[in-house]
């Protein structure tokens, strides 16, 4: 079953590519056809083609460059043919964590292309009518004081009872995880872990995801008692001199998750002295 070419794509209504589809059919779906592949080098063959045809308008890019490394570190030159079961979940793993980026992206085109045409509308032809909102406060003086007071009271009141108990860190969360990911993607422990990805997961919580790749890793993992895990997760937290303490001091944690390509090894946040 061959890779569709990209005008044969399923689009959706709003005239995006349909992600959801062209991943998850089961009869011509990308995952649908990395599933029929009969050895690890087929499914490295077939992954590849897919993971070039999706990021066309940006090889050799950051994400790109992750993707294969994760590909190159699942599926090695020398990959043990009954291993082929888990190197095919992998990848499947690996491709609807790209879908799910893909349909953030798509989505967050869509609102901004509308945004721009409301706008475009807006300047176009502006309201020249009486305003509704305006009229009622020019007839209704005596009530709307009244009103504006009531509110003066009620909403801090409000924002105070429908604020998080959760306290939201400070910085740019986005540069706080740009540092993080381009840390922890050039000092990872060993060549069989590979970085997932780093997000913010909690209003002062930045987590990190690593897939471990290594089944003699994995076993060693499983047979620890949760305490000794945390050495293991210490590994991947950037070290106290690394410059990690500015983004701790604005009020964030690090969490960390170690995976296999079938499951959640272990996961803990990773504490410094103070």
């Amino acid at each position: 079953m061959p890779i569709p070419e990209k005008s044969d794509w399923p689009k959706a209504d709003d005239g995006t590519t349909d992600w959801e589809s062209l991943f998850e059919d089961d009869e011509t779906g990308l995952i649908a056809l990395v599933q029929t592949s009969s050895t690890p080098e087929q499914l490295k063959e077939r992954t590849v083609a897919i993971i070039q045809a999706i990021f066309a308008r940006k090889p050799g890019t950051r994400i790109t460059d992750k993707v294969m490394a994760y590909l190159n570190k699942l599926i090695p030159e020398d990959a043990d043919p009954q291993r082929l079961p888990t190197m095919k979940n992998g990848v499947k793993q690996m491709l609807r964590k790209i879908k799910d980026d893909r349909i953030r992206k798509a989505a967050a085109y869509v609102k901004k292309k509308a945004l721009k045409k409301k706008k475009g509308k807006l300047k176009k032809k502006p309201n020249r009518r009486s305003h509704p909102v305006g009229d009622f406060i020019h007839h209704h003086n005596t009530f709307v004081s009244i009103l504006v007071v009531a509110l003066g009271v009620l909403v801090p009141l409000g924002i105070y009872l429908g604020s998080p108990k959760e306290k939201v860190a400070g910085g740019n969360v986005s540069e706080h995880i740009g540092w993080i990911d381009n840390y922890v993607y050039n000092h990872l422990p060993n060549n069989t872990w590979v970085l997932l990805g780093v997000k913010q997961t909690r209003a002062s919580q930045i987590s990190i995801e690593i897939l471990i790749t290594d089944p003699n890793h994995i076993s060693a993992i499983h047979a620890m008692r949760r305490i000794a895990r945390v050495a293991v997760l210490n590994q991947i937290c950037p070290p106290a001199g690394s410059g990690v303490k500015s983004i701790l001091e604005q009020g964030w944690s690090l969490w960390v998750t170690l995976k296999s390509a079938d499951e959640t090894l272990t996961g803990g946040t990773c504490h410094y002295a103070d």
